[in-house]
């Protein structure tokens, strides 16, 4: 007998949680565990994942990277403070140069004064100079021309995102700006002296307990059917079939599936060239802490031997990230690489990847030996949009015709934090369920 729901939601990451919570409609999700890419996991000293007891004497790890709430409002963090008590933390980001062994603290454009005068008074005058109005298509690589001029952009801004974006940053459209800030004053002052942070999440917060305590929490307050994967949408006849052979009719849906997985899914084509994305393989690694490694929760880098661009410190976010009896003695990292998702590395390759990080690491002074070594790969991670692209929003409107909504990071195919996340899918279980 085929169930039939009023509404239906799949996807239990922050968002589809989100929605659960307000209205109690099923929430469906493929994975074992809530929260998307947003949980935690621990290894044991010999590498042994530990799926529950005591984990005092494990190293913490998140399998997409670090993951900090940054994004949601004071109701919401009043609410998952009550769940899973959270902590704030003052943003201590840097961008690192390995040739040099240069530490300058994020956004490198407003501590200009950390470069040598000649090249600082280049940038300087580069984005002071009048520039002509930047052309209507213009491609986020060129944007960042424009915006920071050649000396800034060939230092740190092409580098690093020819490496972030896999390559696309030279034909996907500029988006999410509001993480490359750009006030020309402010760049001047920095140039001079030390000044008050900049940033989209230079407050965020963590929970105490890790962030799968706080899912957990969340999928507590939930109708939450894990293990549930979603083979074929019909529809047509409004049917959602599952690969444990269940099948469901649904009068509306919220998704936060990815939007491209979502339109093969469901057959939707809207004969336009689909979004690209990047996956991203994470280094999760467990060590003993170097004689050199930074304070900081993470570093971006320009350049690096492995290929990394970025390596982020769990650690110094919370101590609860390595065994409780050597917590000054070792430190618990991680290191990303992105990929074309089209591309996704072998395990020969992540094995490769695995041995040039903590080589590299080591050459750095960060870590000493590496003890544990666990690796992830997401797909997708990040999602862009090529120049003049109308896909994404012509896939929306015509999964909403069909009574689907794309919600979320990954349903909507736009950057966003678990807090948003979380928020947006409040905000849309209210509408469609009609309260």
């Amino acid at each position: 007998m085929i169930r039939r729901l009023p509404l239906a939601i799949v996807g239990a990451g922050f968002c589809g949680m989100g929605a659960g919570q307000v209205c109690g409609a099923p929430v469906f999700d493929a994975n074992l565990q809530p929260g998307g890419v947003c949980h935690s996991y621990y290894l044991d000293r010999g590498g042994r994942r530990v799926q529950d007891g005591m984990t005092a004497d494990c190293f913490r790890f998140e399998p997409a990277g670090g993951h900090w709430l940054f994004d949601a409002s004071s109701r919401t963090l009043a609410a998952f403070n009550h769940l899973s008590p959270l902590r704030p933390h003052s943003r201590r980001a840097a961008v690192y140069f390995p040739d040099s062994d240069l530490l300058i603290p994020y956004p490198l454009q407003y501590h200009l004064r950390c470069l040598p005068s000649a090249q600082r008074q280049r940038i300087l005058d580069e984005i002071a100079a009048p520039v002509p109005d930047a052309e209507p298509m213009l491609s986020f690589k060129d944007w960042l021309l424009h915006s920071f001029g050649p000396t800034l952009c060939e230092l740190f801004f092409f580098p690093f995102n020819q490496r972030y974006t896999a390559g696309l940053y030279e034909q996907i459209s500029p988006q999410d700006l509001y993480k490359t800030v750009l006030d020309v004053e402010r760049v001047r002052t920095g140039a001079e002296r030390r000044q008050q942070e900049e940033g989209y999440n230079v407050v965020f917060h963590y929970p105490t307990g890790g962030l799968s305590a706080l899912a957990t929490a969340l999928a507590a307050r939930c109708n939450l059917h894990l293990n549930q994967r979603l083979q074929h949408v019909d529809v047509d006849r409004k049917l959602l079939h599952f690969a444990s052979g269940e099948a469901v009719r649904y009068e509306r849906m919220l998704s936060s599936v990815p939007l491209n997985t979502m339109a093969a899914l469901a057959d939707v084509d809207v004969s336009a060239r689909p979004d690209p994305s990047t996956g991203v393989t994470v280094v999760n690694l467990g060590a003993i802490r170097g004689p050199r490694c930074p304070s900081c929760h993470w570093l971006y880098l320009p350049n690096s031997r492995s290929g990394v661009h970025r390596v982020g410190f769990y650690s110094e976010v919370d101590s609860s990230f390595v065994p409780t009896d050597r917590k000054r003695e070792l430190v618990s990292l991680y290191a990303e690489k992105g990929f074309a998702s089209e591309h996704a590395p072998t395990a020969a390759e992540t094995a490769q990847l695995e041995a040039e990080v903590v080589h590299e690491l080591r050459d750095w002074g960060f870590i000493e030996e590496a003890l544990v070594v666990s690796s992830t790969v997401t797909v997708p991670a990040y999602t862009w949009h090529w120049i003049g692209s109308s896909w994404s929003e012509r896939t929306r409107q015509q999964l909403a015709a069909h009574d689907i909504l794309q919600i979320g990071r990954y349903g909507a195919w736009r950057f966003q934090g678990m807090g948003a996340s979380f928020e947006e899918g409040q905000a849309a279980a209210s509408c469609w369920n009609g309260s």
